[in-house]
C-alpha cells in the first residue's frame, strides 16, 4: 500500500534500509539550482583567477592566426595546418578553466546527496522513451515553470552582460 502513495502523502520518515536501498539504487537527493549556482561561482572565480592571462593568451593567438603570407592564405593544406594548430593552442588555453567549471559541476551533486555511484541509474529503460509522455512532460506546469526559469536565467545573464559591457 505504502508502495502506492506519492512522495507528498507519505506521512512517516523512511527507515535507514529504504534510505540504503535508494541510495543503492541511485536514488539521492539532487538539486538543479544548486548544481547551476556551485558552477557559475565555479567559472566565475576561474575567470577572475585566469580571466588576465587567458585573455592575453587569446589576443597573442589572434595576432598570430590573423597574420600570414599570401602563399599561405592560397594553399589550402597549410589553412588546415594553421587552423588545426589554432583549435588546439585555444583548447590549450581553455583547459585550466574548463578543469574549474568541471569540478564546480561535480562538487554540487556531492554536496546535496553525498558520492553515490549506481549502475542502475544508468540502466537503460525503454519506458522512458515515450513521445507521449515527453510531451505531457513538456507541456506539464513544472515544465512550463522550467522554461520561465530558463527565461528569467537568460534575461538576467543578458541584463549582467549589458551592463558590463554596456552594449546596445
Amino acid at each position: 500500500m505504502s508502495e502506492q502513495q506519492s512522495l507528498q502523502e507519505r506521512t512517516e520518515q523512511p527507515t535507514e534500509r529504504r534510505k540504503k536501498d535508494s541510495r543503492k539504487k541511485g536514488q539521492v537527493p539532487r538539486s538543479k539550482e544548486l548544481n547551476t549556482m556551485l558552477s557559475l561561482l565555479f567559472g566565475a572565480f576561474g575567470l577572475v583567477i585566469m580571466g588576465g592571462s587567458m585573455s592575453v593568451e587569446f589576443v597573442s593567438l589572434f595576432e598570430s592566426a590573423l597574420s600570414f603570407d599570401r602563399e599561405v592564405a592560397f594553399d589550402d593544406e597549410m589553412i588546415a595546418v594553421r587552423f588545426v594548430g589554432l583549435v588546439v593552442s585555444s583548447l590549450l588555453i581553455l583547459t585550466p578553466f574548463l578543469a574549474v567549471m568541471m569540478v564546480g559541476s561535480i562538487v554540487g551533486p556531492i554536496v546535496m546527496g553525498g558520492w553515490s555511484f549506481s549502475l542502475s541509474a544508468m540502466a537503460f529503460k525503454l519506458e522512458k522513451i515515450s513521445p507521449a509522455k515527453g510531451i505531457k512532460r513538456v507541456f506539464s506546469a513544472k515544465g512550463l515553470l522550467e522554461l520561465f526559469k530558463a527565461l528569467f536565467k537568460f534575461v538576467i545573464l543578458a541584463a549582467t552582460t549589458v551592463f558590463l559591457f554596456g552594449v546596445l
